[in-house]
């Protein structure tokens, strides 16, 4: 058998090499405790080993450290400062083995060591220490026949402890307990910490035997699909850490402590249940019980439709379901030949092909159920023809008084049907038998139609026709839309029909006695209210007779004026001798005219009217005349001319006692005209200069 030693991560660690070693030289190489500066790499326990047999009842297992903790501090401190130890927190030995624990403790600067003694510390907290051993009165009452020894040596300030004992686990419960070390200063009897070392003691290990698999409730015979439950158990060394629960050669199931609940026997008949133990060592004796389920069958309940009938041309479902104590599948077929999986099965549109035998076999591990019924297929009446005179003529001309046999007939389930004879949409005649006699009596389309009937529904019609020729009459000219009164600009569309003998092929449309379209299906679109007013419109239909009867309908086009935008010079001002464009749009149903006037006199067509050379006389009202054949628009706007006066200027200049130069007139009042005076000519000047812009007597 081999060690797996345990791995680590980090740097390579350090070596102490007077940490006493612990082997069996007989079994295994010399195994050596790590120190490690600052935190130890991570282990997964105290003792790892591997599965293979163990050949040897002489096999012992010495495990070294597990965890190392390093404290360390400044040796130049004062003596208070804390001492820095080093020593095992963990390690694991054999019943009846000497074990050997090592300290290394470092004191401050200038002290030794003076007495040392050995603590048994309880791991439960609260628990009061007990000496076991100290250097100054050796064994202490209570472990006097106890094999152990203690010494340490060194120098100050570093002093290593060696503790040795003949392991003896049923006197020190060392599963229970921990080994701590005290060290007294001799020099200034400074107290520190204790520190503690883990001592574990190792069986000797072997695989689980002694297994046992029972079943809980102790009835090994139960219904399929019913649940049990067992208890494993087994002895080893270590104990096992994993029971499996295998169902002929399928594990079923896992648990550290061996209770296996709620094993569903998901089949009929004999069921072999096995359960192995395992431990670190390897997997042990297993246990076999055998448990016997009876059949037990699925309860089937079948929806489908009403007595057993589909209705072709029909959406059917067909629902089938089950209980039982395990999962069910459920599948359909038609005269035995399979058609879907689940509990429903669609048709979407039912044909008599689908008229059969539909069986639901609903089935699990435990059984099987099979639910058969026969579903037939109605459908009304169809195929539906009607001859004239026993001819395949849909249609013939005739005079009014003759004699014409009619015959109709249909397929249908129920086959008992019913034929109804209309003439012209209007119910003429009824039998069972489908014979028709027929005597034409009004001039036109006498249009004859059978419709079959049984007890699913009416079956398709056959239409024949037969023609008295005519001129169009009944003219209906209908408006879309119904609104007689629409807005000027819009359109408007017409519906015009008649009937005649032969039908009408052509439809021609009046306003007033102007002809403005025709077309062959009286249908007549897009007819623009250009004007606003009454309209009168007239439709005639014609065939190969001759112009029918007419039919007129008025709409009234209400007067739609056009939306006007204008574009002045702002606040309706111009300027003297500067060159000024004035711009009039407009939107509108139909196209639009726009003029321009003043003091209500015509001077210029279009958008945009420009005045070259601004004079006193271009000032006034301006007028933008936007019009159409729905209606006109008018919009005015008073425009002022702005100059400026020499004559007032000067009296300006004399009276306000300024100066103002040439260039004057090209500057607002505040812009450089009164910015140099004092303040009381200044104010004088802001007053006289804004009266003499408000008389228009400079330009700004």
């Amino acid at each position: 058998m081999s060690v797996n030693t345990t791995s680590y991560t980090g740097d390579e660690p350090e070596y102490d090499a007077n940490i006493t070693r612990s082997r069996n030289p007989d079994t295994f190489p010399e195994i050596v405790p790590y120190i490690w500066i600052g935190d130890p790499p991570a282990f997964t326990g105290c003792c790892q080993i591997d599965t293979a047999p163990i050949s040897s009842p002489e096999f012992r297992v010495t495990l070294h450290v597990c965890k190392l903790t390093l404290l360390t501090g400044d040796a130049s401190e004062s003596e208070s400062a804390t001492w820095q130890w080093q020593y095992n927190t963990s390690v694991c030995f054999n019943d009846g083995e000497n074990a050997t624990l090592t300290w290394r403790v470092t004191l401050n600067s200038g002290e030794g060591v003076g007495a040392v003694s050995i603590w048994q510390q309880p791991v439960k907290a609260g628990g009061s220490p007990i000496q076991m051993y100290s250097t100054i009165s050796g064994k202490v009452s209570g472990f006097r026949d106890r094999v152990m020894s203690l010494s340490y040596s060194g120098s100050s300030p570093v002093y290593d402890v060696v503790f040795t004992l003949k392991v003896n686990n049923s006197a020190d419960g060392f599963g229970t307990k921990q080994i701590q070390c005290r060290v007294n200063s001799k020099n200034y009897l400074i107290g520190q910490p204790a520190s503690d070392t883990v001592l574990k003691v190792q069986e000797d290990p072997h695989k689980p035997d002694n297994t046992s698999l029972t079943i809980l409730g102790g009835n090994a015979s139960a219904q399929c699909g019913l649940k049990i439950s067992f208890n494993c158990t087994a002895d080893g060394v270590p104990k096992p850490n994993k029971y499996s629960l295998y169902l002929g050669n399928q594990a079923m199931k896992t648990d550290t402590n061996g209770e296996f609940s709620n094993i569903q026997l998901n089949t009929s008949g004999e069921h072999v249940f096995t359960c192995v133990p395992t431990n670190i060592i390897g997997e042990g004796l297993n246990k076999t019980v055998i448990v016997n389920a009876s059949e037990v069958l699925p309860v089937v309940s079948v929806d489908i439709p009403s007595n057993s009938r589909m209705i072709k041309g029909s959406n059917v479902t067909l629902t089938c379901d089950g209980t039982g104590p395990v999962p069910l599948q459920i599948s359909w077929y038609k005269d035995n030949i399979f058609k879907a999986s689940g509990k429903n099965l669609t048709i979407s549109k039912v044909t008599v092909q689908d008229e059969g035998n539909y069986t639901c076999n609903v089935s699990s591990s435990c059984g099987t159920t099979l639910n058969t019924s026969f579903i037939g297929v109605d459908y009304i009446p169809e195929n539906t023809t009607l001859q004239i005179n026993k001819s395949n003529n849909t249609s013939i001309t005739a005079c009014v008084g003759d004699i014409i046999l009619l015959n109709c007939y249909a397929e249908g389930k129920p086959s008992v049907i019913t034929y109804s004879l209309l003439l012209n949409g209007e119910q003429h005649k009824a039998n069972r038998s489908g014979v028709f006699l027929v005597f034409p009596g009004t001039p036109g389309w006498n249009n004859f139609s059978c419709v079959p009937n049984n007890t699913i529904g009416k079956g398709p019609e056959a239409l024949v026709h037969i023609i008295v020729p005519d001129k169009p009459v009944n003219t209906s000219l209908t408006i879309l839309g119904g609104d007689a009164s629409r807005q000027c600009g819009s359109n408007v569309s017409f519906n015009c029909t008649a009937d005649g003998v032969p039908k009408p092929n052509k439809y021609s449309l009046y306003l007033g006695n102007q002809t403005i379209k025709t077309n062959t299906n009286g249908v007549l679109s897009n007819i623009k209210l250009n004007t606003s007013g009454e309209h009168v419109f007239t439709c005639v239909p014609t065939n190969e007779i001759g112009e029918g009867l007419n039919k007129t309908v008025i709409v009234n086009a209400s007067e739609v004026l056009p939306v006007v935008s204008v574009d002045i010079p702002p606040n309706g001002r111009m300027v003297k001798g500067s060159s000024v464009t004035l711009t009039c749009d407009g939107t509108g149903p139909v196209p639009l005219q726009i003029s321009w006037y003043k003091d209500n006199i015509f001077i210029g067509l279009g958008k945009t009217l420009t005045i070259s050379k601004v004079t006193v006389q271009d000032e006034g009202n301006y007028t933008c005349n936007v019009s159409s054949s729905c209606g006109t628009t008018l919009n005015t706007s008073f425009i002022i001319v702005d100059y400026l006066y020499p004559n007032k200027e000067q009296w300006f200049l004399q009276w306000g006692g300024l100066f103002l130069s040439d260039g004057y007139s090209k500057y607002k009042p505040n812009n450089g005209l009164c910015f140099i005076w004092p303040p009381y000519i200044l104010n004088l000047c802001r007053v006289l200069t804004y009266l003499a812009f408000q008389e228009r007597w400079s330009l700004y």
